[in-house]
């Protein structure tokens, strides 16, 4: 899964599953990347029995627990069946985690902080621009540009608005937004 072979990404993922309550998910698909040893595996992930079972479709389970059952676990069906494992379990991460972890704010503030990293203009030179002082909402309405908010883009740029000294000039919000794209600081 692409997301957690990322260090930081693959990290709040990580947690945020647990906090789900389905960390054995993550761990079995860590488990497999690691080390491809299904008589290792087995038990712990697959099993009925097993502490940490993952939700893998039945017809699968049973072939898996028909062949550690008899001990089979060289035969080279085991490939195929933790490949199909593998596949079920990002599959049922993506469908019932993915769209929530964009959202959590763990994650929201690592996407912030990597966007402040790659913001296009320094906000001092942005603010100089507009001539007003207020870097923190310039830096706001930056960060919200790069991560692609554009409610918080919105409400930054109103905001700025209405500064005193954009105010007095009449300057509206979309004014801001033409005049930073214009100078290329976002």
């Amino acid at each position: 899964m692409e997301i957690m072979a990322d260090r930081a990404l693959g990290k709040l993922y990580r947690a945020f599953v647990k906090s789900r309550m389905a960390e054995e998910n993550t761990l079995f698909l860590d488990a497999v990347a690691k080390r491809f040893d299904p008589k290792k595996l087995y038990p712990k992930f697959i099993d009925p029995k097993a502490t940490s079972t993952i939700n893998v479709a039945y017809p699968d389970r049973k072939e898996a627990m028909d062949l550690a059952e008899a001990n089979d676990f060289k035969n080279t069906k085991w490939k195929t069946l933790m490949q199909s494992f593998c596949d079920q379990i990002e599959s049922l991460l993506d469908k019932n985690f993915l769209e929530s972890f964009w959202k959590y704010k763990p994650f929201l503030n690592h996407h912030r902080a990597q966007a402040e990293r790659k913001m296009k203009g320094d906000p001092r030179k942005a603010a100089e621009l507009l001539g007003i002082s207020d870097t923190g909402t310039m830096k706001s309405l930056m960060v919200a540009h790069a991560v692609g908010d554009q409610k918080e883009f919105k409400t930054m740029t109103a905001k700025l608005a209405a500064v005193p000294e954009l105010k007095k000039k009449k300057v509206k919000s979309s004014m801001i937004t033409k005049m930073l794209l214009k100078a290329k600081l976002i």
